[in-house]
Formats: structure tokens, C-alpha cells, sequence
């Protein structure tokens, strides 16, 4: 609501577009998915920018939530609880390859396989150091791109590059796509069994 606001004070949308109650969203006013699929991408990402933005509070949200954010981000991307289901006959792997489309056709390069057994060992070792933590990129959302960035460290090696933004009208839902890609460190770091 407060980009429509914003968006109706520029005069990118009509006036009383916001919805004031439920039972606005019976009317015949434009659902909220085609008002700001309509907005231009610079207002859009004018508006994701600065420390009262959506992303300045989710920022806010996840320094104050660190310690429960950065475990979950940890479990949902390292898989690090999925060593307890080897239990059930289930296995698990992180793999990563480099693949990219030339003239002559496309050319993908070996992938690195690491198994869940090795993940949860190497990051058992990272957590004794001290617990995982996220540091948010506070400039990231000021520049030109509307996007929050972060990184997960553990042990005090940082982990994951995390990055969070919207990517344009044709995907502009309640939810920002995430990103996250493992740091060359920690690629070393798993290599080293």
C-alpha cells in the first residue's frame, strides 16, 4: 500500500487505488498485482531503497532476529539436519557446476559433489568456533539496483553471498526472489576432508 500511496502522489496510478478494507477488495478497483505491475521500474526501485524502505526494515529485522534467521538460512541451504534422515536410507548432496551456451553448442564443465556428510562435519567444525551470523550490506539498498545483500558467516568464515531483490513489473509479488551462492572460502574449506 504505501508504493500505491507513493505512486498516486506522482500520478502513476488514479487517486483512492489503495485499499482500505476487505471489503475494497470487492469493488472495482485494480488489484494491487496490475497497479504495480503497471509503475515504472525506477519508482518501483525508488521505493525499495533507504532505511524506511521494505528492505531497510527487513534489514532491521534480521540483525534483531540474527541468531534464529542465521541458523534457519544455515539449515535451508547447507542441509545441514539432513544428516539425520541417513538414518532412513536418504542421501544428499551439494552440486555445483559451470555450464555456458557458445556457438559450437553448450560446454559443462566436471561439478563439484559434496556430500551431506561432509557439509555437516565441516560446518559442525565452523559452529564450535562461534555461532552462525549474518552481516547485512546497509549500502546495497541505497545504490542504483533495489536489492538487500548479506553474508552468513560461521566460525567466522563467511559462507554465503545472499542477495534478495524483486526482479522487475513481470515478477513484482508479496515475496522478493533470494539468491544464495557459497563463497570461494567456504568451496576451499570443503574441499579440505
Amino acid at each position: 500500500n504505501n508504493v500505491i500511496v507513493a505512486a498516486e502522489k506522482a500520478k502513476l496510478v488514479p487517486k483512492g487505488s489503495v485499499l482500505k478494507s476487505k471489503s475494497d477488495s470487492n469493488s472495482k478497483k485494480p488489484t494491487w498485482k496490475k497497479l504495480v505491475s503497471a509503475l515504472p521500474n525506477k519508482f518501483f526501485n525508488d521505493q525499495l531503497k533507504g532505511s524506511n524502505s521494505i528492505f531497510g526494515r527487513i534489514g532491521d529485522m534480521f540483525e534483531k532476529e540474527q541468531d534464529t534467521i542465521a541458523n534457519k538460512i544455515m539449515e535451508l541451504t547447507l542441509k545441514t539436519t539432513l544428516i539425520e534422515l541417513k538414518k532412513f536410507n536418504f542421501n544428499f548432496a551439494l552440486v555445483t557446476g559451470v555450464g555456458r551456451y557458445l556457438k559450437s553448442g553448450p560446454v559443462v564443465e566436471k561439478a563439484d559433489v559434496v556430500t551431506v556428510d561432509t557439509v555437516s562435519i565441516k560446518v559442525a567444525e565452523l559452529v564450535k568456533k562461534s555461532r552462525p551470523k549474518i552481516e547485512i550490506n546497509r549500502e546495497s539498498f541505497t545504490g542504483n539496483a533495489a536489492m538487500l545483500t548479506m553474508i552468513l558467516s560461521i566460525g567466522g568464515m563467511p559462507i554465503l553471498d545472499i542477495a534478495m531483490r524483486y526482479k522487475g513489473s513481470a515478477s513484482w509479488t508479496s515475496q522478493p526472489a533470494v539468491t544464495a551462492f557459497m563463497t570461494k572460502e567456504f568451496k576451499n574449506y570443503l574441499k579440505d576432508v
